[in-house]
């Protein structure tokens, strides 16, 4: 998945004794004789190379082959469904291809198949959670999650379906704030970038997550002794977590409900706990349970 949220035009990377990388003009989209455009305000690449182009003026998406060879199209004017209305800018693709269209002036994100078949939609008016006030930019995680940049100065995340998940910023010009986040972009670690328009700077936050360190495979950890349970967190994960055991993949032990999230928990096993071999161990955070995390492999009760 490619999306372009923020456009990068030419290299800034430093190339031996100060040289800069050149890049070599290879086509244009239309060439003559192809179909033409109105104002263009959005465009972004699939993993096969197609190129899509939020063609705002005349309310539809085009899509390209790598070369420019149109391929199809979609969209009219208005506010039903798999229309669009004014400057729309946002545009991404996920690894399956789907099409997500930041409808900026119908307060909407839409999704759609990668031929341009309407899937479904989300959002409108307002500032509440799931709402916007003219979303600009949109990009998609290795794992279908959406971003959005919203008018309304924050980045709000959903599930590929539309669900809301989280939000963060405020308008202002602190760390965190914007003053018109018009772009965002997510890398393959699940970091996030967005053009914070009016502060005329980037932003960067790193992805909140939560990961078990021990016991994650492998260990023999013996009834009635004293163990220590580890892991990170990045980002803002909450104050509070909760650990559980599991046994093939059920809870069966809350090992601490609700204890600090500062990566360390002792633990004595009781001893009449259930032998065995295929006990992990989950942690998540007691504030928003998308981030939480299992260990990788099974570990041993003795």
């Amino acid at each position: 998945m490619i999306a372009v949220g923020i456009l990068m035009l030419g290299s800034l990377l430093v190339n031996g004794a100060g040289a800069y990388d050149s890049y070599e003009f290879v086509l244009k989209i239309p060439s003559t004789g192809q179909l033409y455009f109105g104002q263009l305000f959005g465009v972004a690449v699939d993993s096969s190379g197609n190129v899509y182009v939020a063609d705002s003026d005349n309310s539809r998406i085009q899509k390209f082959s790598s070369s420019g060879t149109f391929l199809t199209k979609w969209g009219s004017f208005g506010s039903g469904d798999g229309q669009f209305i004014g400057s729309f800018s946002g545009l991404a693709v996920d690894s399956s291809g789907n099409v997500y269209v930041a409808d900026t002036y119908n307060n909407r994100i839409q999704k759609f198949s990668s031929s341009g078949t309407f899937l479904t939609k989300w959002g409108s008016s307002g500032s509440g959670d799931g709402q916007f006030g003219y979303p600009n930019g949109v990009a998609v995680d290795s794992s279908g999650n959406v971003y959005v940049a919203d008018g309304n100065d924050r980045i709000q995340k959903f599930s590929s379906s539309g669900t809301f998940l989280t939000k963060w910023g405020s308008k202002g010009s602190g760390n965190g704030q914007f003053y018109w986040a018009t772009g965002v972009a997510v890398d393959s670690s699940g970091n996030v970038y967005v053009a914070d328009t009016h502060n005329n700077r980037i932003q960067k936050f790193i992805s909140p997550r939560i990961t078990v360190v021990s016991p994650n495979g492998g260990e023999i950890w013996k009834r009635g002794t004293v163990h220590t349970i580890t892991w990170s967190s990045a980002g803002n994960t909450g104050k509070k977590v909760t650990i559980q055991l599991l046994k093939n993949g059920r809870v069966v032990r809350t090992v601490a409900s609700s204890t600090p999230n500062d990566g360390s928990q002792t633990w004595t096993i009781p001893k009449t706990q259930t032998r065995g071999k295929d006990y992990m161990i989950r942690i998540k955070s007691t504030s928003n349970s998308a981030y939480k995390d299992t260990s990788d492999k099974n570990f041993r009760i003795s």
